[in-house]
């Protein structure tokens, strides 16, 4: 026990006191210096994670809006291509509109698009846009319908990449991973159920017909809207329990929901005996219209709310960042006023031992 403890004797010896007191003090404070380091490298990571997070939203906002875009053109088109010339207005406006989307997600893309690696698959959006987007209806209606289809796919599959590669999907919040899983996926399921339908019965009104195949296809439609919209809402009604802010910014979008449910009734109301003689074309098609309208309107409110309660939360972990360096400094301040004052304690106790010494011999 003696050996091992000699060296370390012998060190202390050949150290002046004040040495001996900087030695004994550097240790005793290096395990509560490291351990606010890892607070600090922690919270800094928790920052950036959420600081991308707000990046993802700026780039999922205008890919929602070119989805919306794209399924309202896509039932346009349709119902144009089946024969009502009325709506060639509305296309045009469609694609203008789309024009502007794409320059906004260009701009974007520009900015955050080496961070997720999502060039090759915007630049293959823009291509079928190029494709489809075209003055004259093709006479292929059931084709463009479906390459449209394979053009909201492809959105959805980059809005995809985006939210997980900037965080938005990994978030450990409840209240904020519920509404980002509203914003990139309930919405757009339901809301790609509410497009076709509108677009499809639309056509099936004008026709006056309602066919085997198109029962099928507006009952799958029915049935799985009803389905998407129940759990949107409860999805909503969790977000607003939890979130007195979301309750404060979304009661009104939630309320205005109340027609994509009035629009799924229409839809059964085609599937009805002589439904199609009670509902016209032009008031199906603009009640599909207003239920996406309010659908997406409510993913547009939903976005600012979780960016405000993603700075919050940046906030709150700035504050508690400033009160640990504060508390740090007044620790570290104490402690060498301690130190300083032990040591002179010590010096001082020293000296008049040693003078004590000198006067006993």
């Amino acid at each position: 026990m003696k050996s091992l403890i000699a060296p370390g004797v012998q060190l202390m010896r050949r150290l002046s006191l004040i040495k001996k007191f900087l030695l004994v003090s550097f240790f005793m404070l290096l395990p509560l210096a490291y351990t606010v380091s890892l607070y600090f490298t922690e919270t800094r990571k928790q920052v950036d994670f959420m600081e991308h997070e707000r990046e993802g939203l700026r780039y999922v906002k205008p890919l929602l809006t070119l989805e919306q875009l794209a399924q309202d053109h896509r039932s346009v088109t349709y119902v144009i291509g089946k024969g009502n010339d009325s709506l060639k207005q509305h296309r045009s406006q469609t694609q203008e509109k789309i024009h502007a989307a794409i320059k906004e997600i260009d701009r974007v893309e520009s900015e955050l698009g080496s961070k997720y690696g999502s060039a090759g698959q915007w630049y293959k959006v823009k291509e079928k846009l190029k494709t489809l987007i075209q003055p004259d209806v093709s006479t292929d209606v059931e084709g463009v319908f479906a390459e449209h289809i394979a053009l909201i796919k492809a959105i959805h599959s980059l809005i995809d990449v985006v939210t997980l590669k900037s965080n938005l999907l990994l978030d450990s919040d409840a209240t904020s991973y519920q509404l980002m899983d509203i914003i990139t996926n309930k919405v757009p399921e339901l809301s790609e159920r509410v497009a076709l339908a509108y677009g499809i019965g639309t056509a099936i009104i004008m026709r006056a017909e309602l066919m085997t195949d198109d029962r099928i296809r507006m009952s799958v439609l029915e049935a799985v809207a009803k389905e998407r919209y129940e759990g949107l809402r409860s999805n909503i009604d969790e977000v607003m329990t939890s979130s007195p802010l979301a309750k404060t910014k979304l009661v009104d979008s939630q309320k205005n929901l109340s027609e994509v449910s009035t629009f799924i009734s229409d839809i059964g109301l085609i599937l009805s005996p002589g439904g199609l003689s009670v509902l016209g074309g032009d008031v199906f098609f603009q009640s599909g219209m207003q239920a996406l309208d309010k659908v997406y309107g409510f993913s547009n409110r939903a976005i600012p709310v979780l960016d405000t309660l993603l700075q919050q939360r940046i906030a709150e972990y700035r504050s508690q960042d400033r009160l640990i360096q504060s508390l740090a400094l007044v620790c570290l301040l104490l402690a060498l006023y301690l130190f300083f004052a032990f040591y002179y304690a010590v010096k001082s106790g020293i000296a008049f031992l040693t003078k004590s010494l000198k006067r006993v011999a």
